[in-house]
């Protein structure tokens, strides 16, 4: 095996995770944008969802990084939360999520302040993102493409 081959292996094994990865985040966050039971907005606000629909059916890698990508894109969380393909097993998963709770994570800054104690909504954590507002349509920030040189 050639050190190009090697090289391709590496990169196609990285590949696959991303797109995995992408496909996972592209569930997660659409998830968010089409639940309107759960939206606490009012109907004349649109999201756009253009880059999970440009890039949901190819081969291309996009992920979101850095700032205002969110706790899905920057954690093991939406491991945690795919029950087919899961890195854990149903107990490590309670263990992850109760650490979450100690630490204050998933609960919101006015309950964190008054100290109410109620259960994290694991279904719809987290609960907030950040968007760019344009011509009244929110976008969601810190998307990039990802590609072999």
């Amino acid at each position: 095996m050639t050190n190009n081959d090697i090289e391709d292996t590496i990169f196609e094994t990285i590949e696959n995770a991303l797109l995995n990865f992408r496909d996972s985040l592209f569930d997660f966050e659409n998830k968010f944008i089409s639940n309107q039971s759960h939206k606490k907005f009012d109907n004349s606000i649109k999201f756009d969802n253009s880059i999970i629909e440009q890039y949901k059916d190819t081969e291309i890698i996009v992920s979101r990084l850095g700032w205002g990508s969110g706790f899905a894109a920057l954690t093991i969380y939406l491991q945690t939360m795919n029950d087919e393909e899961a890195l854990f097993d149903k107990q490590s998963k309670e263990k992850y999520r109760n650490n979450l709770e100690k630490l204050g994570i998933g609960k919101s800054p006015q309950d964190k302040k008054n100290n109410v104690n109620k259960p994290v909504d694991w279904e719809y954590f987290p609960v907030s993102r950040k968007f760019v507002k344009h011509n009244n349509i929110y976008q969601q920030m810190s998307w990039v493409k990802i590609e072999k040189l």
